[in-house]
């Protein structure tokens, strides 16, 4: 039985690093807002990130990018903000905008180059 015991703890143990890199990921300034598989805010933009509290609440400005498409941003975003309470007020070809309790987020198709589309994120008072 005690060979038994380490041999779950070793496969345990194997299986750490994995669900390591399955964390959900957020977007920076964001704490709550999931940030899509495929998209990425490098280091640089994540340190230029704007975001701070404002006497009518947080401001956030940032921007991500990956080679998704614009159409399975608005799916992914669409179908998670409802789960988190965000209800989707407007939307066009290039912005999704949603509000929450007090505050109003915009999503923005910030650009497309090279197969890599720039998502930008702005959650401000409404």
């Amino acid at each position: 039985m005690p060979r038994l015991s380490r041999l779950l703890a070793a496969f345990l143990l194997c299986l750490l690093p994995l669900a390591a890199g399955a964390a959900e990921r957020f977007v920076p300034g964001i704490a709550d807002l999931p940030l899509m598989d495929g998209l990425a805010v490098p280091d640089a933009d994540a340190d230029a990130a704007v975001a701070f509290d404002a006497p009518g609440g947080r401001v956030v400005d940032v921007a991500a990018a990956g080679k998704v498409k614009w159409a399975d941003v608005v799916r992914f975003y669409s179908d998670t903000l409802a789960q988190l309470g965000w209800v989707q007020i407007g939307r066009t070809d290039e912005v999704m905008v949603f509000e929450r309790e007090d505050e109003k987020l915009t999503l923005e198709r910030a650009k497309v180059a090279a197969g890599e589309t720039t998502v930008r994120f702005n959650l401000g008072p409404r």
